[in-house]
């Protein structure tokens, strides 16, 4: 889903590119954290997967106890990929 997801964003970054301007640096601001967004996701999966040894979603649990970094990096990262706006989380308090 990773993948497919990055040819998605280079599509939004050459619209981006295309239209220039403030559309410009934008779309260059959503390479760049996008990149590093989806690098943290992949390497903590594979921590994930050496640790449990496994791809099936039933034999992984506890992660953030088990992992605790790996497990909260995964977890933001997450969000953060997602696009879940800001918002949704000052309604939870």
């Amino acid at each position: 889903m990773l993948a497919y997801s990055s040819v998605e964003h280079l599509g939004i970054i050459t619209l981006g590119i295309g239209i220039g301007g403030l559309a410009f640096i934008g779309a260059m601001y959503h390479a760049v954290y996008n990149s590093i967004t989806k690098m943290a996701l992949f390497f903590s999966a594979g921590n994930i997967h050496r640790k449990f040894k496994s791809r099936e979603i039933s034999k992984v649990s506890a992660v953030l106890n088990t992992l605790p970094k790996t497990g909260w990096l995964f977890l933001l990262s997450f969000i953060a990929i997602s696009g879940i706006p800001h918002s949704v989380f000052s309604l939870a308090k």
